[in-house]
């Protein structure tokens, strides 16, 4: 970095050209990780489940290195003083842990079974579930198309869906 910035061949106009590619180039990621679920995937990563229906995942605890500490530390600053209350921890790609506690908990998964007319089959198999069982429960609730839901989301005893 010294070197070019005390380098005479590099020009005031060579700096903005740097500044603009970079900028176009996270505008393009960003354009393209909004259209593309899997390129979202790998360019920012996926939430991971630390505790999943009440139960702790070391094994996905170790490989996000993600210790109890972390974990006690996530749970008393959301006011919850032990681990046998959380029904749901996901840890979100930018570190902080999301929390629902067995008493606030409506859902059977937290994540979206649909979004944008896109079905998620991880979201799926978490719920041991697969896409003929959601769409009989479109078709439950008239629904023919898939690409017709904008959100989709499974609660304790139905489908919550938004329709485009």
């Amino acid at each position: 970095m010294t070197d070019t910035v005390g380098n005479k061949d590099f020009t005031f106009f060579h700096g903005v050209i740097a500044t603009i590619t970079l900028i176009v180039v996270d505008r393009l990621v960003s354009m393209i990780t909004m259209k593309s679920k899997r390129l979202r995937d790998i360019f920012e990563g996926r939430p991971t489940y630390i505790i999943f229906k009440g139960k702790l995942d070391q094994e996905k605890m170790k490989k996000q290195r993600y210790t109890v500490d972390d974990l006690s530390h996530h749970l008393r600053v959301n006011d919850i003083d032990s681990i046998s209350k959380v029904e749901f921890a996901l840890l979100e790609t930018n570190g902080s842990l999301s929390i629902i506690s067995k008493d606030e908990c409506v859902v059977e998964l937290p994540d979206a079974l649909i979004c944008d007319g896109i079905v998620d089959e991880n979201n799926l198999k978490l719920l041991n579930r697969d896409l003929n069982w959601l769409k009989k429960e479109l078709k439950k609730q008239h629904i023919d198309h898939i690409e017709d839901v904008f959100y989709c989301i499974l609660e304790k005893d139905r489908l919550l869906v938004i329709k485009k």
